[in-house]
């Protein structure tokens, strides 16, 4: 990592902080005083640098930003997301400093539309303009934002659900996966998603449909990975694509980072290095992956090009979700 200091903001069981990292001797300065919240399982950052989205795991069902400084982070708007448990916040449109974000309500069986934000001002509203339903057994818990699509992971209904990124309350299609795959999370690789199914303890590789002017319109699982291990005991979650072009997915339950290549509509190589406790987020920085592990209360960082070398690590309590300032 060719910096002398990196600035992250870390949700927690209790809090979201910013701190400033040392990678060289791995000591951790936290900066200005953290803004309480319940239990934080995602953080979404915004084009504007200095302001980050919040969805916080519980049953209240709000969205927040978060906007940091030199003085450390404050507490900006929050909205309410039409939904329980949300999960994810994935970004709709951006036009200056307005916003529209779109909410994976896990338990709401929902995405939750808040628009009319400011994100220039912390004391700013925002309105929950509508939800988009999928019945009875959903759970969304990712919105990816792809082109002109909002590509929804369900993982109650083991489908991809498509929405009009123009018009979100417009379900276009819909991408059926394997019976009791359960997907996560997904990523663009190439022209493929990279998902992990949680449920089915696998990754899966979905082909995308485009039509002429490249608008997603559909898909199909052609590959799948199965990780070792009884299903009930680990859980591929957390996944993004690196620098090199692979996704690299977290699998809770066996502590692993997994990393995915995938060549000619095919996964070529899983491979899978230990990492502590629970892993729930990972980002990469000039070729350093940071892994927040819940239960070992601690953030580790690894080589991307050998993730069995750890660099350097600091403790957090029960750190759950990451962003590169």
């Amino acid at each position: 990592m060719d910096v002398t200091s990196l600035s992250l903001l870390i949700g927690t069981a209790t809090d979201i902080r910013q701190v400033r990292v040392d990678p060289t001797s791995g000591s951790c300065v936290n900066v200005g005083t953290a803004v309480p919240c319940a239990t934080n399982l995602s953080l979404t950052p915004d084009p504007l640098r200095s302001v980050v989205w919040s969805a916080s795991l519980d049953d209240d069902g709000r969205v927040s930003t978060v906007h940091t400084g030199p003085e450390g982070p404050r507490a900006g708007t929050s909205s309410p997301t039409g939904g329980a448990v949300p999960c994810h916040v994935g970004l709709v449109a951006a036009q200056g400093s307005a916003r529209t974000v779109a909410v994976a309500n896990y338990s709401g069986h929902n995405v939750g539309i808040v628009s009319s934000i400011d994100v220039t001002d912390p004391r700013g509203g925002a309105t929950l303009e509508a939800t988009v339903d999928f019945g009875e057994g959903s759970h969304p818990h990712q919105v990816l934002p792809l082109g002109n699509r909002l590509v929804v992971s369900d993982l109650g209904l083991d489908s991809l659900h498509l929405l009009d990124r123009d018009d979100p309350t417009n379900i276009t299609g819909r991408i059926q996966l394997d019976q009791g795959a359960g997907p996560r999370d997904a990523v663009l690789i190439g022209e493929h998603l990279v998902v992990a199914l949680e449920v089915g303890n696998a990754v899966g590789l979905v082909q995308l449909d485009r039509d002429d002017d490249a608008t997603i319109t559909g898909g199909r699982q052609v590959a799948r990975h199965d990780f070792t291990g009884a299903p009930e005991q680990t859980h591929p979650s957390q996944i993004i694509a690196d620098s090199r072009g692979r996704a690299l997915v977290l699998n809770r339950g066996s502590d692993t980072l997994c990393v995915v290549e995938v060549a000619d509509g095919r996964i070529t190589s899983v491979t899978e290095h230990d990492v502590p406790a629970w892993p729930m987020d990972l980002v990469e920085v000039d070729g350093t992956v940071l892994v927040a592990c819940r239960d070992a209360d601690v953030v580790v960082a690894l080589d991307l090009d050998d993730p069995d070398t750890e660099l350097f690590r600091f403790a957090v309590p029960s750190p759950n979700a990451l962003v590169i300032l």
